[in-house]
């Protein structure tokens, strides 16, 4: 009597001491240099939880006319006031909506000339608030104010890369380019700050650019 109480005591601690231990990180975590670095693994911690979003806004459809509000966005970013720029590539503008995504005004206008784009890319606010945005295809960086006026432009004699962030006179930018004759294994990048008007202030080194998944 008294051995099989106590293997049930035994068995009943076991299994209360198994559902009391936390699950043990399946990440490795490693200091070099006096930085911690995480490795994850492919397989998640807690497979079975889940993450739910509730829609906050939707910017899109048409206005009260009738008019399509947005073609083909791409890229966006909210300024101080919580109003949202976003890039229309079919159109070649930025359009900006208020908080409640309610349509503002718009920047810029397909063309070529002053305030003008060809291929608008990465806007991005400088830190007195100016508005930065690149166009590619035309390789000239153009400048506006907050209430979306023209300032200037530069034009760059080398193709732009993509803008990473910018200071109120440069640019930092990375620029992909291939070594070899395997594109895909000899994939190379660099990062380089640039001022406005294209020339090199310096280069923070060559990298390996993330592994591309298809």
């Amino acid at each position: 009597m008294r051995k099989g109480l106590f293997i049930f005591s035994l068995i009943v601690f076991m299994i209360l001491s198994a559902c009391s231990k936390k699950p043990e990180s399946a990440a490795r975590v490693e200091i070099i240099d006096g930085i911690k670095y995480v490795h994850n693994t492919e397989i998640p911690l807690h497979p079975n939880k889940t993450v739910t979003f509730e829609e906050d806004l939707s910017i899109g459809g048409e206005d009260d006319e009738g008019n399509i509000v947005l073609f083909r966005p791409s890229r966006f970013i909210v300024d101080q006031n919580e109003n949202i720029y976003i890039t229309d590539s079919q159109d070649q503008v930025i359009k900006v909506f208020d908080p409640n995504g309610r349509y503002m005004w718009t920047i810029g206008a397909k063309g070529e000339g002053p305030g003008e784009f060809k291929s608008v890319r990465y806007p991005t606010f400088l830190p007195d608030g100016r508005l930065l945005v690149m166009d590619s295809s035309a390789r000239r960086i153009s400048i506006f104010n907050s209430s979306g006026e023209f300032l200037e432009s530069y034009q760059w004699k080398k193709q732009l890369g993509r803008l990473q962030f910018a200071t109120d006179s440069s640019c930092i930018i990375a620029e992909y380019f291939f070594e070899g004759d395997n594109p895909l294994e000899e994939r190379r990048l660099n990062i380089k700050e640039y001022d406005f008007k294209g020339n090199e202030i310096r280069s923070f080194g060559e990298f390996v650019p993330q592994e591309m998944k298809i």
